[in-house]
């Protein structure tokens, strides 16, 4: 069974899906990626329920830009292990198999 969390950011900034003792979040980038570290603070360094966070872009290239951006990013670094990245392109193909 899924549930929803709420944090500081609002409920169309980040998608979570909820298992029994932690959250998985997964970030939707499509245009807008300039405030992905400040998400990624909330989730991982204010948060306690927080498991993984998966980034998911349409582009590859965009995702190579968002992980150099996290890498940057060195208050992040013991928190690398727990974001992800994901093209949008599986998660297209699974919802809409035929």
């Amino acid at each position: 069974m899924f549930t929803t969390a709420v944090s500081s950011h609002t409920a169309t900034d980040l998608g979570r899906c909820g298992w029994p003792n932690a959250y998985h979040v997964f970030e939707v980038i499509s245009t807008c990626e300039t405030n992905i570290i400040g998400h990624l603070k909330a989730c991982l360094m204010e948060s306690t329920v927080v498991a993984t966070v998966t980034i998911v872009a349409p582009q590859k290239s965009m995702l190579k830009e968002l992980e150099e951006a996290v890498e940057a990013e060195l208050r992040l670094m013991p928190y690398r292990a727990r974001i992800k990245f994901q093209p949008l392109e599986p998660f297209i193909e699974e919802l809409y198999q035929s």
